[in-house]
């Protein structure tokens, strides 16, 4: 198990989402949902160039976002003391 994993199993019991069980590829609107944010502002997160979380650009319109890319922007942007609930 890797690093990120194990944090990963960690994260469960605070958000409840069994991210292990997420599909590999997901919807931006599937993204948005987890998130609890709109679709269109996981729309405003990718114009300028710079987006906050990785994504891919299938085609003119398609854009998916993979899992491993969503975990570990959801670890790197983690706040506060993360040992309190451990």
């Amino acid at each position: 198990m890797t690093n990120w994993e194990s944090e990963l199993l960690a994260l469960y019991p605070e958000t409840g989402v069994d991210f292990s069980e997420l599909p590999p590829i997901m919807t931006a609107p599937k993204v948005a949902s987890l998130l609890d944010m709109t679709v269109d502002a996981l729309s405003q997160d990718r114009v300028g160039g710079n987006p906050t979380i990785p994504y891919v650009k299938l085609g003119r319109r398609r854009i998916r976002y993979l899992r491993s890319d969503l975990i570990r922007f959801l670890l790197a942007n983690r706040i506060g003391d993360t040992e309190a609930w451990r």
